[in-house]
């Protein structure tokens, strides 16, 4: 069997315009003096998510607000966010051959809400930022999981193919998303694809 584990932001949903505008709103909530521009967001997705946000917001409480409150205002606009052209026929046609996993920075229960909210019932098993931080981890958890099984890591940040590396699975770079294509390229991923048809490739 094939374990596809899925990245959620910038891989299925296009979040990066809104996650740009609620992230700046809230940390000028909370006197943070740093605004994000759409390339100094993507910037903390170059290794973990969660250790690039603390170094802009060093206060583990007010980061921790921040990131429940992020996950509310984008269950708020649940509806707002555009799901990329393709992904919901790639995750049928992965879940047939397998079982589909998201593993993401993203608070599990905005994950969860945004899928519900789309008729998204291919995903098995969500994993969250709320369940632990470091996708290394969570990814190690599958293998264990599924010991006998191919496993495939998709995202689409320079950090998500070097936690793939770490953890000897399979990595599949997208170039939709966060990072370029020459970024991607740069971190030589097992796969690149610049559309999400491809992906049923690795069936």
């Amino acid at each position: 069997m094939k374990i596809f584990l899925f990245d959620f932001d910038g891989v299925i949903i296009d979040t990066l315009p809104i996650g740009v505008e609620v992230y700046n709103s809230l940390l000028q909530k909370y006197k943070v003096p740093v605004q994000f521009t759409k390339k100094s967001f993507t910037d903390m997705f170059l290794d973990n998510f969660h250790d690039g946000l603390a170094q802009v917001v060093p206060d583990e409480e007010v980061r921790e607000r921040i990131l429940k409150e992020r996950a509310q205002e984008y269950i708020g606009r649940k509806d707002d966010f555009r799901i990329f052209d393709g992904m919901e026929r790639a995750l049928e046609d992965l879940t047939q051959a397998g079982e589909s996993i998201v593993i993401s920075s993203n608070r599990t229960n905005f994950i969860r809400a945004l899928l519900e909210s789309r008729g998204i019932e291919s995903i098995q098993e969500i994993l969250g930022g709320d369940v632990d931080k470091s996708k290394v981890k969570k990814i190690n958890w599958q293998k264990e999981k599924f010991p006998d099984s191919e496993i495939f890591y998709i995202g689409d940040t320079i950090g998500d193919i070097k936690e793939g590396k770490q953890t000897g699975v399979k990595t599949v770079g997208t170039t939709w998303g966060f990072h370029s294509k020459s970024q991607m390229e740069a971190e030589n991923p097992d796969f690149l694809f610049d559309n999400p048809n491809e992906l049923s490739s690795l069936i």
